[in-house]
Parts: structure tokens; sequence; C-alpha cells
């Protein structure tokens, strides 16, 4: 047993692709884990006022995620500190604006709505991280369980089983995803325009009840926009 062990990690150890997936996923892993030190608005360390604050990223985000840089600037006016590589977070816009170019304080620019673009990379790696691992365990649990039951019970089950493996893995993935996504646009779209379409019949109807309705709280001068507003209309 051991013999087989060796050789199988032997082999392992001999694959380029084994070993460039190993070096991807450690590379990913080390970026969610240390997301706070790679991109924060808070610096690794501050050290002035006889205080010295390690991490503040970690144990004081909430204390700098409304604060621009030149505020944070000023709250650590003369003290020594050592900042991340990227001085903003995934969430809050920058400086500079949307789609800003490459620059040494954006290292990959930003968004069209402003946000630095590898704080949103750093970060993502975290969430991709935490939401695919889970759904890897889960798949294996699964996989494993409706295995060994197809394995014990045969017969029906496992014809039943193994035509459900294979119509799934009939779809690629890619293929999946984007039909979902375009089935979610189009309802969305179907949602917008039907919201869009009923806006001026809606109008027009509080318009029409308004015309008939004597509110003693406006008054008897009350115009229709006025009935319509106390209707909840618009």
């Amino acid at each position: 047993m051991r013999t087989s062990e060796r050789d199988l990690f032997m082999r392992l150890a001999q694959s380029r692709r084994v070993l460039v997936g190993l070096v991807l996923l450690g590379t990913l892993t080390l970026l969610g884990v240390f997301a706070e030190i790679i991109a924060s608005p808070a610096p690794i360390v501050a050290i002035g006022g006889g205080h010295v604050t390690l991490f503040a990223g970690v144990t004081r985000a909430v204390a700098y995620e409304d604060l621009t840089r030149a505020e944070i600037d000023r709250l650590h006016q003369g003290d020594v500190t050592i900042w991340p590589l990227v001085r903003y977070g995934p969430i809050v816009p920058t400086d500079e604006g949307p789609n800003a170019a490459i620059s040494r304080v954006h290292p990959l620019g930003t968004d069209a709505e402003g946000r630095d673009l590898l704080a949103r990379l750093v970060y993502g790696a975290r969430t991709a991280l935490g939401l695919s691992l889970p759904a890897v365990l889960l798949g294996m649990i699964l996989g494993v369980a409706l295995g060994g039951l197809a394995g014990i019970l045969r017969g029906f089950w496992n014809e039943r089983l193994l035509r459900l493996v294979e119509t799934v893995d009939t779809f690629p993935a890619i293929i999946v995803v984007a039909l979902v996504r375009a089935a979610s646009g189009a309802i969305s779209g179907i949602a917008t325009d039907g919201v869009v379409a009923t806006g001026p019949s809606s109008a027009g109807s509080c318009a029409t009840s308004a015309a008939g309705v004597a509110s003693p709280e406006l008054g008897s001068r009350s115009t229709a926009r006025e009935v319509c507003a106390a209707l909840g209309g618009s």
C-alpha cells in the first residue's frame, strides 16, 4: 500500500499540469486569505501617538470605509506606516473616478463605477474560494453517496443514475451558464418593459379618479396631482 501511494505521489510530482494547478490554487488561496494586506484603505502597520496598530483593515475596517484617501492621510499624519499595495477597498469608489487608466495607484485601473479593479480581483478570489470549496465538497459527497447506492442496489437504480449522469455530462457547463444568464436577462427585460408600459395608464387612472374625488383634507381647490399624491399615486 505504501509503495502504491509513493508511486502515485511521484507520478503527480512529475506532472506539469498538477504543478501548475497547485501553484494557481496556492496563489488564489494566498490572495484570498491576505486580501487586506494587498488591497485596503487602512495601513498594515501604523506607529504613532504612543500606539501601535496592526492590520487595521481587519480589526478596524468599518472605521475606514467612509473616509477618503486624503482624510486617511490626515488621520495618520506623522505616523510611521506601512501601506498595502493598493490603498483602496473593493466597494468604495476611488478619487480618480470611473474607467481610470493603469497607474501606480491603480495597477489595473478602475471600473465603470470608479472602483479599483485589482482590489476587486483580490477580494473576488476570496469569494470564489468560499463558494467553490463547499460546492466541490457537496458534489463529492453526493457523488460518493449516489455511486455507492447504485453499486449496492444495482439493477433499476443503477441504470437510472447512469442515465442521469450521462444526461448532465451531455451539456457543457459553459453552455448551461450562458443559457441561464440569457434567460434571466430576458425575464428582467420583460419585467422592466411591463413596469414602463403600465406607468402612463396608472398615471391616467389616478388623474381620472382624482378628478371626481373630494378630499376634505386637501380642500376644495386641490389639484389632481395633489389628490394623486394623497392616494399614493404618481
